[in-house]
């Protein structure tokens, strides 16, 4: 896994990722992850942790609108704009498990600890 501190001086490629929006979320309030007090690790929550301090996000936008767009919309975030902890999963490093590993390649996750301020999301589509 890939921690790492943000700056703004993040490639474009590398400083934006895309989430598609679940049912009720409101994006001029911010993002919040299901559980922000749970303390799960990055593993357990792409296993299926229900309740969990994390969000998951993509580097693909076409993950986003494709594989989890339930016609809710999606979003772009703008990393250098959140200020909790965010993990890069997206080459699957550091899991014990492979399958979960795989999954994190497959959808090119990024992983972003709690919350995400409104000034660092914008909407793509409905």
């Amino acid at each position: 896994m890939d921690f790492f501190a943000l700056t703004c001086n993040l490639p474009d490629g590398q400083r934006f990722v895309y989430r598609a929006l679940a049912t009720g979320e409101d994006i001029s309030k911010g993002l919040f992850a299901r559980c922000c007090t749970a303390n799960i690790s990055p593993e357990v929550h792409v296993g299926g942790a229900r309740d969990s301090n994390w969000m998951s996000a993509t580097k693909d936008p076409t993950v986003a609108h494709g594989k989890y767009n339930q016609g809710n919309g999606v979003v772009s975030i703008d990393l250098c704009k959140v200020k909790s902890e965010v993990v890069d999963i997206s080459g699957g490093h550091g899991f014990i498990n492979e399958f979960i590993a795989d999954m994190a390649i497959e959808d090119a996750e990024v992983l972003i600890k709690g919350y995400v301020p409104p000034d660092a999301i914008r909407l793509l589509a409905k």
